[in-house]
């Protein structure tokens, strides 16, 4: 065998064992622009009857704030489930962001019940393209009492009268010694409680086009806008000259208009509620 042909093959050799000993190290390279995904966690399995109880949603990927825009999510609840009021918050670990999505329910009546997977809505940065997810379902049974679960709201609801008698004396003593808070500008302006009303009102904007009422729907798509403060004005504009056509004028908008209202806003809820950056800096300004 001629010499070149051994060296090529002894070349070959070392390179494949190279390979076989730096794979594991290149499959566990992480993905900076991961895909979404989507979890859906109850606070308890027992729920009691007629007592508040908590569903939470996340959606977390390796990347930044800004590589995707989410959609808020809305679960279909069973019969006798009720929402009573919804929130979200957002963080940062280790790569991953992840935004989450908490329901506060309330069961009327008692039995096992099954919230269906729900679907989600994103879009990737820089791409119109709309992408879905789907959580898992998730079972509950409602009792009349959970003892543990009521047990541990008790020692909470304490610590929480604890905690506010606490804040209330502080604020107290501080304004003798000179002053609130609020007199020396620290007043909370924070753009999170605006954004957290624009979700709020999106669910109203749902609702209202689910039940044709759309006096209500144009009245709470301005609330959403206005609450995200838009630099473009001129939406906002639209969307009230909009409200006063179906309100004096008995205009009635065609499901293709108001499709592709709420589709608009609920991008805007979605790309606000998503950079938490741009939050951030924003609450800076008030801190500084």
């Amino acid at each position: 065998m001629k010499p070149a042909k051994i060296l090529l093959r002894i070349s070959s050799i070392k390179a494949f064992f190279a390979l076989f000993l730096f794979l594991p190290v290149i499959c566990n390279l992480p993905c900076a622009y991961a895909s979404p995904r989507a979890t859906i966690t109850l606070e308890h399995t027992r729920i009691s009857l007629k007592k508040s109880f908590d569903v939470v949603i996340t959606v977390a990927w390796q990347g930044n704030a800004d590589d995707y825009i989410i959609v808020p999510p809305q679960p279909d609840y069973p019969e006798k489930i009720l929402q009573q009021s919804s929130s979200f918050f957002s963080s940062t670990s280790h790569a991953t962001y992840a935004l989450s999505y908490r329901y506060s329910l309330v069961a009327q009546e008692k039995g096992t019940f099954t919230i269906n997977p729900v679907e989600i809505k994103y879009w990737s940065k820089g791409s119109d393209k709309e992408s879905t997810l789907l959580t898992d379902e998730v079972s509950f049974e409602v009792v009349t009492f959970a003892f543990w679960n009521d047990t541990v709201q008790l020692v909470a609801i304490s610590l929480a009268v604890l905690i506010t008698a606490g804040i209330i004396i502080t604020a107290i003593i501080r304004k003798k010694r000179g002053g609130s808070p609020e007199q020396h500008g620290l007043a909370d302006k924070s753009p999170h409680s605006r954004h957290q009303s624009a979700v709020n009102k999106l669910e109203e904007c749902r609702q209202s086009k689910i039940k044709g009422d759309y006096q209500g729907f144009y009245q709470c798509a301005l609330a959403v806008v206005k609450n995200l403060e838009p630099e473009d004005g001129s939406f906002c504009d639209t969307l009230a000259a909009a409200a006063e056509k179906v309100h004096f004028g008995g205009y009635r908008p065609t499901a293709q208009e108001t499709d592709m209202l709420l589709r608009k806003i609920e991008k805007m809820v979605a790309a606000a509620t998503s950079d938490k950056a741009a939050l951030e800096r924003e609450y800076a300004q008030y801190c500084e």
